[in-house]
């Protein structure tokens, strides 16, 4: 979430407890942890992130993510 910020992101990063909310990680089918899950306009994107877990790589992953995006695919010029 640092690094989001830091690069001025237009995302958000949450992290959701399953055992206090067992209600929501199945109404969103979180069979595993950790889940890493992009979402858009409140719509989980499939397929969940499964890639390294490094800073980096999360980092890159939303990147990409947002220049498939044509709302978001300039956003670093905007900064």
């Amino acid at each position: 979430a640092k690094q989001v910020k830091q690069e001025g992101m237009p995302v958000g990063v949450g992290k959701v407890d399953c055992v206090q909310h067992a209600l929501l990680c199945r109404e969103e089918k979180v069979m595993a942890f950790p889940t890493l899950r992009w979402y858009h306009n409140g719509e989980a994107i499939a397929p969940d992130y499964k890639m390294d877990r490094t800073v980096t790589a999360l980092v890159g992953f939303a990147k990409r993510k947002l220049d498939m995006d044509e709302k978001f695919k300039e956003w670093d010029k905007k900064r």
